[in-house]
């Protein structure tokens, strides 16, 4: 069945750049920076756009950067 709320609807790819350290936030920052892939300052990743990413990015929005890609 599909979800009816136009927020929920998935996009294309996101790609998302550390620009911050997670060093000093709190636990659960961290883990959700764990939970992207990201480790390292300047590291990049690219995940499919989803309701729980967007949760996940809102969460770390001040140690990233987002971009929405292309699909290919």
């Amino acid at each position: 069945m599909a979800d009816l709320h136009p927020e929920a609807e998935r996009k294309g790819p996101v790609k998302i750049t550390q620009r911050k350290s997670a060093i000093g936030g709190s636990p659960a920052q961290r883990r959700t920076m764990r939970t992207l892939g990201l480790n390292k300052i300047g590291k990049s990743v690219t995940h499919n756009d989803s309701p729980s990413l967007r949760g996940m990015i809102r969460t770390v929005e001040h140690l990233i950067e987002v971009r929405e890609e292309n699909p290919k």
